[in-house]
């Protein structure tokens, strides 16, 4: 990572995610990278050893690609390798802490369960192959997988999160989670700091090119582990320099790359090159990063392991392929205390179009909360507009807001959404009624944090039209009752409604 030459960074954003490999990888010359190592290497391409090393040991469900790299992805770099008549290809991983609390974490059988074929390539686990090697320095004799020391071309595919440790983490800190030893929370976190021994890693095993799979991202608090509205950032980044690939990676991010200690610590080993970045400069759209307060303290919780690795046991959940092994009467009561916490971090994605509407309980108070606007402005022509932007009439900075159901809008028409609030709820409704230039009506579905509808009224007014928003709600559960009442829930409702009202009123101006 240390020459001389401008380092060339490719970020491509595309709708079709192997399109968007494909220009990075001719974008950044990634074949004359690959044919210029291998013609130093005086081997047969049948011997020269590809090693790729994506991210994959922390997932925790296939329902949330967002925590792990698209083995699609990965297997399209592949068969575009192959073709080139290389044939001597294998894709590294090593076991992560998560095998402290489930079975069936080793590498070949999460690999299995997230879709990789093994065609014209092998899997490999370098805890199970691990060797003693000698590092010298601080890391002094370690385990090392053999097929990460022994390959000719290293390739770090890392996928696009956030950290909950580091800030974010890309194609350096994925070659941290090739150290072989799988009890990571331990031997790494604690005893020895996560950072350092990724780098004597990067100095003794060089990774000569790296990827950053972007194209549907985890971001906020917990990327890391989980994210229940993945940030759809469509995106691959690419390059033979990982320091210029990430720093590329967290800028997109709108990040200061230096924030993390992976990065001061590379650029102390290797140098700060000169970047060439093609493509893309825009930040992500909505991009929520971890906060410096997180960070901090997560730093002194982890060197507490017996504290950490209990924390640990208590929030996570994986899907059921992963069995949990054996906990105590104590760490059972622990889960069932944490389960609010556990939900709001592990809570995977859904198929919103299998939910079911949540109805109103005759048995319980129904709560109305009504605001009413006024715009000077014809009523049928303020209800065609409202119904043609309603998908937009927030910013993302607010809320994102997507419509799940193709076609025009009509009864049955989903949508979910992500307020920018602190706790970040998923809501999903359906629209459940429309009176053409009168009335909107849309219900909540299972996921929400309340139960019941939202109706919007248009009624002609002298000086234009008047609209009643009517929300009327049960609230779901204790964690969302927080968040409505002693969090600012509710009043962040009452802006939200205020703000699309006032924006379509702009919108309805701007066109006259």
């Amino acid at each position: 990572m240390s020459d001389n030459r401008a380092a060339t960074v490719a970020v491509i954003e595309d709708e079709d995610k192997f399109l968007a490999l494909k220009k990075v990888l001719d974008e950044t010359g990634f074949f004359h990278v690959l044919e210029r190592r291998f013609s130093e290497s005086n081997k047969t391409k049948d011997k020269f050893l590809i090693a790729i090393k994506p991210n994959f040991m922390f997932m925790y469900s296939k329902n949330d690609i967002s925590t792990y790299t698209d083995p699609e992805l990965v297997e399209y770099l592949i068969d575009r390798i192959h073709k080139q008549g290389f044939s001597n290809i294998v894709v590294v991983e090593a076991q992560s802490t998560y095998g402290n609390y489930f079975k069936n974490r080793e590498v070949r059988k999460v690999a299995e369960y997230i879709g990789y074929s093994e065609k014209n390539y092998r899997i490999i686990d370098l805890t199970e192959e691990s060797v003693s090697y000698e590092f010298g320095g601080r890391l002094g004799t370690h385990p090392v997988g053999p097929t990460w020391k022994d390959a000719d071309f290293r390739i770090s595919f890392a996928k696009n999160k956030t950290h909950t440790f580091c800030y974010y983490t890309l194609t350096i800190k994925n070659v941290y989670g090739a150290l072989a030893m799988q009890n990571k929370l331990k031997e790494y976190h604690t005893k020895r700091e996560i950072y350092w021994p990724a780098i004597e890693m990067l100095k003794h095993f060089p990774v000569h090119y790296g990827l950053i799979d972007a194209y549907i991202s985890a971001d906020g608090q917990f990327g890391i582990f989980a994210d229940r509205y993945p940030n759809l950032t469509k995106t691959i980044i690419g390059g033979e320099n990982l320091i210029a690939v990430d720093w590329v990676g967290a800028k997109k991010m709108g990040i200061d790359p230096m924030a993390s200690r992976y990065m001061k610590l590379a650029v102390a080993a290797f140098g700060m090159p000169e970047i060439n970045w093609i493509g893309d400069r825009t930040e992500y759209t909505s991009w929520r990063n971890v906060k410096s307060e997180l960070v901090e303290t997560v730093d002194r919780i982890e060197e507490l392991y017996s504290f950490s690795n209990t924390l640990f046991m208590a929030i996570n959940d994986m899907d059921p392929y992963f069995i949990p092994k054996r906990r105590t009467l104590f760490i059972k009561l622990l889960r069932r205390l944490f389960k609010p916490i556990r939900d709001l971090i592990m809570r995977e994605r859904v198929d919103i179009n299998s939910l079911r509407l949540m109805e109103l309980d005759p048995n319980k108070e129904v709560r109305i909360f009504k605001q009413v606007f006024l715009i000077k402005a014809e009523r049928t022509r303020v209800y065609r507009y409202f119904l043609e932007n309603f998908e937009v009439l927030l910013p993302e900075t607010l809320q994102i807001t997507r419509k799940v159901t193709p076609g025009p809008v009509r009864v049955g028409t989903r949508y979910t959404a992500i307020p920018n609030f602190l706790t970040r709820p998923m809501v999903n409704v359906e629209i459940t009624s429309i009176k053409e230039g009168e009335e909107l009506v849309y219900g909540y579905l299972e996921g929400s944090p309340f139960s019941g509808r939202n109706s919007i009224v248009f009624k002609d007014n002298s000086l234009g039209t008047d609209i009643e928003v009517a929300l009327h709600y049960q609230i779901i559960g204790i964690a969302s009752w927080f968040g409505w009442y002693l969090l600012g829930g509710k009043r962040f409702h009452k802006r939200l409604v205020v703000e699309g009202f006032r924006n379509l009123k702009v919108l309805l101006e701007e066109k006259n």
